[in-house]
């Protein structure tokens, strides 16, 4: 099955069903800003739903562009939408590719809604239930402290903390670069610290948020990033600039990787202004597997990493 969506939560959704000569359904949700409404369940009706007569679409080699028009509006004598009174049709363009392998039966799903919705392997939960604990408070904890050791050797850096969180790991690197409360962090507008972490920067840290425009592939131009940085002279009146944080690899930007070199120039910028550059490596071990880049390599110029295990740590899922 294939699912096209447009905006979803802004307008009510308009099923259309393909059936095509091979027996696969493609399922295409489409939304218009400009036809909002204020229940969408309730008005499912013939009114909002337009009418198509049957395709058979024969697997073509090649995408092909299919375009489906809105039917006129409605007699004045039935109800109409104030909002849609006035157009006569609306059409969608899409493409739709296909392939010997999209018109095979689907026979498994894979649920990729997030890294915690998979599931250990017996392996795995025979390794946690016998595993040698002790008191991690007290820096006892065997496991604990060799899993801590031998993330440090992964990423190049003298020593690692193992905290229960993505959130609270890149919390405390930012604070540990910030000690001065009203310093100033550069990070993309995109960012996962900026969007996604509840303001901690800011409400615990007291750290000010500086944005730079996230790019397409997750970077931020680094001219961008060195306009950003506050000139000490001025720190009379304005946040001190301390710290650079990138994400790797860059969720919002559809989990694009950033390569070595990046990061690098990144990092002399930092040095240049005496800056320090943390590094949000949610994904890393996605970006090493897909650039063919050692994981150490991918944050050779960070002063801290974060890197939630959630996210290496699981099996596949078994469907």
């Amino acid at each position: 099955m294939c699912y096209f969506g447009v905006r979803p939560q802004q307008a009510y959704l308009i099923k259309l069903k393909l059936e095509s000569e091979t027996r696969t359904s493609f399922f295409i949700y489409t939304a218009r800003d400009s036809l909002h409404l204020s229940n969408p369940i309730r008005r499912r009706s013939s009114l909002f739903r337009p009418s198509l007569p049957a395709l058979s679409l024969a697997p073509p080699a090649k995408s092909v562009p299919l375009t489906v028009f809105r039917p006129a509006p409605p007699p004045l004598s039935q109800p109409a939408h104030p909002r849609i009174s006035s157009l006569s049709r609306w059409s969608i363009q899409i493409n739709l590719v296909f392939s010997k392998r999209a018109f095979k039966m689907v026979t498994r799903s894979v649920d990729l809604r997030s890294d915690t919705v998979t599931r250990p392997t017996d392996a795995m939960r025979e390794a946690m239930a016998s595993a040698e604990v002790d008191d991690d408070i007290l820096g006892y904890d065997p496991t604990a402290r060799h899993l801590e050791e031998e993330m440090a050797k992964m990423m190049g850096k003298e020593a690692a903390l193992f905290v229960p969180s993505g959130t609270m790991g890149n919390l405390i690197c930012v604070m540990v670069h910030c000690e001065v409360r009203g310093s100033e962090v550069i990070l993309g507008d995109n960012s996962h610290i900026h969007v996604y972490e509840n303001g901690g920067i800011s409400t615990i840290g007291g750290v000010h948020p500086k944005t730079v425009k996230n790019e397409e592939d997750g970077t931020m131009e680094l001219g961008a990033i060195e306009a950003a940085i506050r000139d000490p002279k001025g720190r009379t009146f304005y946040p001190s600039t301390m710290l650079i944080c990138l994400e790797n690899t860059h969720a919002n930007s559809g989990g694009r990787c950033l390569s070595a070199e990046y990061t690098d120039s990144v990092g002399k910028i930092a040095k240049r202004h005496g800056l320090k550059l943390h590094i949000d490596g949610a994904r890393l071990f996605n970006a090493s597997i897909a650039l063919g880049v050692p994981v150490h390599r991918l944050v050779e110029a960070a002063d801290s990493v974060s890197v939630p295990s959630s996210l290496f740590l699981t099996s596949e899922k078994k469907v």
